[in-house]
């Protein structure tokens, strides 16, 4: 490794050979620059370069059985279709909570199971199942309440439901604490002792793969429209794109530019995506943030009838609703990042004395805060800091870091003056 100093960061910059560049671009066909990529990520060997290059599914794609409690929680939702048990579907309000409930409704529907979702309204409900809605859900003789996206730390909402005689399955991919709630079945790899060897599913990923083993317990094939969600939902959740991850965002891209649903036609005119054949780059940044602005400042639930709708007059209605909400939500991150600007250059923030940036607002959304954050550790490579002040006084915010400062450590260990 060399290093070269800029204005801001330190960057590393690897020692390539030369002759293996060229050799391995002469071998598989690739440009110089893309060769040196590869060589500099670490890909050094046939069989390492050959495993990222070439992603099929009998390599890279374990049978879902592998997966902890997964088998469980078939028998469970094929018990509550059988018997028309009333099934509720809890999701997050992002893109990989929405496309995740989707794939929920699109496959269980052709089942015959009696299914609602509920996606929670991030100012008024907050992250997360709550005792609140397993409450309600009760009350409404939901006898299955299946999370997806999220679950793998409510604790208080699992007992509520175990004391009101509703089973829970939680499948959610974000790493659990020391302990797991006390669910009827918990689906997540990166549970300890989870045998899945792929551990960097999205949530969608998670769902998919849980669905795709009761389709196999119905003898049925799932719905297509199934790879368009899952691959949407795994680029947008910005989950590495390697092993497992990497075939079916291949797999999807070459479904989507064959026969795309009414939905993503209208997702891509709205941000102008005019090429013959979309990537996962244009997926990120003009696709998906317009699905995510619907959680960051409406109501997200439009986003599930939005994706797998079939009334086209409603579909194009909504597809507007998206495109303005975007267009507002690039505003507002606009105005917040230039006003923590103006206090950066104000000296009201001294980053010649503080090593992170904290600021708060009673007039920033909660939901757009985070993403200000991310340009704000991009353009100062200092750990970021952003809260919205609610009306009660309460500061709720989002934060972004470096590699070289953990966050969550650093507000573990001052736990005790957050409360």
């Amino acid at each position: 490794m060399h290093y070269i100093q800029g204005s801001k960061y330190l960057w590393q910059v690897p020692i390539t050979n030369q002759s293996l560049i060229a050799q391995l671009a002469s071998t598989y066909n690739l440009s110089y620059p893309i060769a040196q990529t590869i060589l500099s990520r670490g890909y050094e060997s046939k069989e390492a370069i050959d495993s990222y290059l070439f992603s099929s599914f009998e390599k890279d794609v374990a049978h879902p059985s592998l997966l902890k409690d997964a088998q469980k929680a078939v028998e469970r939702i094929a018990f509550a279709i059988k018997h028309n048990q009333k099934i509720l579907i809890f999701g997050d309000y992002d893109v990989d909570g929405i496309t995740s409930s989707a794939l929920m409704m699109l496959c269980l529907k052709p089942l015959g199971a009696n299914i609602n979702f509920y996606l929670p309204h991030r100012v008024k409900d907050g992250y997360g199942l709550s005792t609140k809605i397993v409450e309600r859900a009760a009350d409404n003789d939901y006898k299955l309440i299946i999370t997806v996206d999220n679950g793998i730390t409510a604790f208080e909402p699992a007992l509520k439901a175990k004391q009101r005689g509703v089973d829970l399955i939680i499948t959610d991919h974000h790493r659990p604490h020391e302990a797991v709630p006390e669910a009827f079945a918990i689906i997540n790899p990166n549970q300890f002792d989870c045998p899945y060897p792929f551990k960097s599913l999205a949530g969608v990923g998670v769902t998919f793969k849980l669905l795709s083993l009761l389709y196999e317990f119905f003898e049925m094939q799932m719905p297509s429209k199934a790879i368009e969600l899952l691959l949407l939902g795994t680029i947008a959740d910005v989950v590495p794109l390697l092993g497992e991850n990497r075939y079916w965002v291949r797999y999807g891209l070459q479904y989507v530019n064959q026969m795309e649903s009414f939905a993503f036609k209208v997702l891509k005119k709205n941000g102008n995506v005019a090429k013959p054949k979309m990537s996962a780059t244009d997926i990120g940044y003009s696709i998906a943030p317009q699905i995510n602005a619907l959680g960051r400042l409406e109501d997200p639930r439009q986003g599930v009838k939005f994706l797998i709708g079939s009334d086209t007059q409603e579909i194009e209605q909504v597809g507007t609703v998206l495109f303005e909400l975007n267009q507002a939500r690039k505003e507002i991150e606009r105005s917040i990042y230039a006003d923590v600007v103006l206090q950066i250059e104000t000296k009201k923030i001294d980053l010649e004395k503080e090593n992170i940036i904290l600021a708060a607002s009673d007039k920033w959304p909660p939901g757009v805060i985070g993403l200000v954050a991310s340009r704000l550790v991009s353009a100062y490579g200092k750990p970021t800091l952003l809260f919205h002040i609610t009306d009660k006084g309460q500061a709720k915010g989002s934060c972004r870091s470096i590699p070289a400062f953990n966050m969550f450590d650093a507000l573990s260990s001052a736990s005790e003056m957050l409360d």
